[in-house]
């Protein structure tokens, strides 16, 4: 689990409101800022339920929260797979490859078709 996802889950756990209205908050740019509408959205209503401390919409809403999280972060987690080539000259590290903007484009493209199926 990620460190967002721990801590979503201890705030959760601990009723701390304020610190998860922080943390859904901050998903809720990242997501938007991707594309990734479905995620921003929930994020939204955990962000809102938070500040209204509506703690029990927390807990029964967290787990399709953290679905819809794992299958953002896991589709971008594919395309930047194909972003590293390995390194031959050292076995066991990678290095990034240098991408033209039309190539970053692609894969955004790539990304926003896998995060809003």
């Amino acid at each position: 689990a990620s460190e967002r996802e721990e801590n979503l889950r201890i705030f959760a756990e601990k009723k701390d409101s304020a610190n998860y209205a922080i943390l859904v908050h901050a998903i809720k740019g990242d997501a938007r800022m991707l594309g990734a509408t479905r995620l921003g959205e929930l994020a939204y209503e955990h962000e809102m339920a938070a500040k209204e401390g509506k703690i029990d919409f927390i807990t029964e809403h967290l787990e399709p929260f953290l679905n819809e999280y794992h299958r953002v972060n896991n589709g971008l987690s594919e395309i930047m797979k194909e972003w590293t080539i390995p390194d031959t000259e050292t076995e066991g590290k990678t290095i990034t490859s240098t991408i033209s903007k039309e190539e970053i484009k692609v894969k955004l493209e790539e990304v926003l078709a896998l995060i809003d199926d």
